[in-house]
């Protein structure tokens, strides 16, 4: 099967998005990458699946950051999670501990650039280390989202609304390595400290799951 990835960028991370290219397609991945200052619309980070629409046939799918550097050994663990687990796979993310908390420092993360030593399913991934089969789940209108700069949470409320599991696997330090664009340009730097939207979805993909 085809293993593909959609990335998402713009003016001022070119360097690091360089190597996040290179790195993928080193690995023999096909890359899409959406310079939203390029187009005629910017649709910020949820740019990564804009590139869901153009696969008729079913693809694994990596959703990739455009400041992280891939292995071929994240790659390989992937596509190999995928086709085991047969739900969308990650190796960053968050579960849930209630409502009312805040997005970024009320939840249990779990984070890409650690070790984790236990595989594990959980409410929120992070997108930019995210993997799934299309003929699994294929959200081909996500990128419309009306909710920017918040991928994780736009992905994983549609995900949860589908009734599709996310799960977290366990991973070693290093398996993908961060570029550090200018922090300035950083989607948290820039929204972290404003998070009541991200926190209010939250509220609502806990009471989806916790309702199920």
């Amino acid at each position: 099967m085809k293993i593909v990835a959609g990335m998402a960028t713009f003016t001022g991370r070119e360097e690091q998005c360089k190597i996040a290219v290179k790195s993928l397609e080193d690995a023999g991945v096909e890359v899409n990458v959406y310079h939203n200052d390029k187009e005629e619309v910017d649709y910020t980070d949820n740019a990564k699946f804009y590139f869901l629409q153009q696969y008729k046939e079913p693809v694994i799918y990596l959703s990739v950051d455009d400041d992280l550097y891939y292995t071929k050994e994240y790659v390989h663990q992937m596509v190999q999670a995928v086709e085991r687990y047969k739900c969308i796979v990650s190796i960053h993310g968050r579960t849930l501990l209630g409502k009312g908390r805040n997005y970024y420092r009320g939840h249990t993360p779990y984070s890409c650039l650690k070790s984790v030593d236990t595989t594990l399913y959980i409410d929120v991934c992070g997108t930019g280390v995210t993997a799934f089969n299309t003929a699994y789940f294929n959200p081909t209108e996500l990128y419309k989202s009306e909710y920017k700069k918040m991928s994780d949470i736009v992905f994983s409320l549609e995900a949860a609304k589908s009734d599709k599991k996310l799960l977290h696997l366990k991973h070693k330090r290093g398996v993908v390595r961060y570029l550090h664009p200018p922090k300035r340009l950083t989607i948290h730097e820039t929204e972290h400290r404003n998070c009541e939207v991200q926190s209010q979805l939250a509220d609502e993909i806990y009471d989806i799951k916790r309702n199920s």
